[in-house]
């Protein structure tokens, strides 16, 4: 049984770090379609939600969505932004999946409020959030019953996930 969880957690870890390399160095291309939603009047942002296909080597393995929409936080304007990911890989005759939602809550100028990153890898499914405190970002994230917190200092001029795109 310890050995068997061992393994999983050595196999989530690997493909949580393997799979940005993967991506970025084994010629990753994507394809967009933007779809805006209706403006809702007046200098605010329209929602929007764009679908990206994710391709290694001309070969499909997975699709990203990223939805933004303005929400209204104790009377704060702020917008969400979520994105959505399945990847799917063969790998020495295996199927490796995984499904990676990250939601990041910021401020019309990008100041970080929030996030949430939950990846799912099938046996083992790994929840970081975090939350901006002050000058400092409380870390919480969790792992097969396992909770961590921890506190780091931040600044104001730190984007959320999508920052270079909304740069």
């Amino acid at each position: 049984q310890n050995m068997m969880s061992a393994q999983v957690r050595a196999r989530a870890w690997c493909i949580i770090l393997a799979a940005p390399v993967l991506l970025i160095h084994a010629g990753c291309q994507g394809s967009s379609a933007q779809v805006p939603a209706a403006a809702r009047g007046g200098d605010e942002p329209a929602d929007e939600s764009v679908w990206e296909s994710i391709l290694i080597q001309n070969d499909k393995v997975g699709y990203q969505q990223v939805s933004t929409r303005t929400i209204d936080d104790e009377g704060r304007k702020l917008i969400e932004t979520t994105a959505r990911n399945r990847i799917g890989i063969h790998r020495f005759g295996d199927r490796n999946q995984m499904d990676i939602e990250t939601t990041s809550v910021e401020t019309p100028e990008g100041e970080v409020q929030r996030f949430s990153v939950a990846l799912n890898t099938g046996p083992v499914t790994i929840v970081v959030r975090g939350e901006r405190t002050g000058a400092e970002l409380v870390v919480e994230s969790s792992m097969s019953g396992t909770r961590m917190t921890n506190r780091i200092p931040w600044s104001a001029d730190l984007r959320g996930f999508q920052g270079v795109e909304q740069s």
